[in-house]
């Protein structure tokens, strides 16, 4: 059995991202936020040796999938914020957001046209 070594944080990642595809919507946000609050403290990121690539990685997927979360539950206005620090933490998989299911509420969001050519400039 091959076993990975990943920190506590990209446990709790793991943990979300599992969550989101069950459909527990209420419970992956909570891990997410989870995730989002551990990258911003210096002594845990120490502690777990968190590179600046791997904290690039852990924020912006959370703020992806949160997105995602959010335009599952039909709040577009929510998950359109999301996206837009995704794309700030620099998401760039334009081709993927245009296609991915889970963000059909945002791609109907008025504002998703202009979010995406501010970011694909």
């Amino acid at each position: 059995r091959i076993r990975y070594n990943i920190t506590e944080t990209e446990a709790v990642s793991n943990e979300a991202y599992q969550l989101l595809k069950d459909r527990k919507y209420r419970e992956s946000e909570a891990r997410y936020r989870e995730v989002l609050q551990r990258i911003e403290d210096p002594s845990l990121v120490a502690r777990e040796g968190l590179a600046p690539e791997q904290l690039r990685r852990l924020r912006t997927v959370s703020h992806y999938n949160l997105a995602c979360l959010y335009s599952l539950q039909n709040d577009a206005d929510r998950g359109i914020e999301e996206l837009k620090l995704a794309l700030e933490s620099g998401y760039s998989n334009f081709t993927h957001i245009r296609e991915d299911s889970d963000l059909v509420a945002v791609r109907n969001h008025p504002g998703f046209e202009d979010l995406m050519a501010q970011f694909k400039k």
